[in-house]
């Protein structure tokens, strides 16, 4: 919730977030906060933006030209694109953006559903070249302005948690981890 109460976003039973705690793979406040407790306890944290989501950067807001999108079908103010940077060399921020695509799923951020050797090696290749997510803001005839701060960026929030499930973490979750580490992967 926002401080004004308005629910921002719900998640149902059936979509719980699963994660493995002591990682830092949520918020540290929030992690702090959910240490030790059991399962059916319900926790109600309340985050400054600086905990949460971040403070807004006008920074992070980009103008681009309308044809760098021209492979995106049925452009629309609220759909979020992804850039893909196909330069190892690429710099945060730079002006030119090699391919910006739209997501489906956020699944199809990290193409998660191949299961065959060549499927996980062009998962490795496109989520290594995914360097950020836009908002599409504004539409112009001659340029589009893009903002890759996240949707509650400068909000504080509340988080009402109902802890469902607490297992020990298998050795592939913790190994996976421990990859996603070692090959620079940012885990929050």
């Amino acid at each position: 919730k926002n401080t004004a109460g308005d629910i921002l976003e719900k998640v149902d039973q059936e979509d719980a977030i699963q994660y493995i705690h002591g990682y830092q793979l949520i918020f540290p406040k929030l992690e702090a906060a959910l240490d030790g407790l059991p399962e059916g306890t319900h926790l109600s944290l309340s985050l400054t933006s600086d905990d949460a989501f971040g403070r807004y950067e006008s920074s992070q807001v980009t103008i681009v030209d309308r044809h760098e999108l021209e492979n995106i079908p049925h452009l629309e103010v609220g759909m979020e694109i992804a850039v893909l940077n196909e330069d190892p060399q690429f710099e945060k921020r730079q002006e030119k953006r090699d391919h910006f695509w739209t997501p489906q799923e956020p699944s199809d951020l990290f193409n998660d559903d191949s299961d065959d050797e060549e499927g996980e090696e062009q998962e490795d290749k496109d989520s290594s070249l995914l360097d950020e997510i836009f908002i599409v803001k504004e539409i112009h005839e001659l340029f589009v302005v893009l903002d890759s701060n996240h949707p509650f960026a400068g909000m504080d929030v509340t988080f009402e948690v109902d802890i469902l499930k607490v297992e020990p973490a298998s050795f592939e979750e913790i190994e996976d981890i421990y990859n996603d580490i070692s090959d620079g992967t940012d885990l929050i």
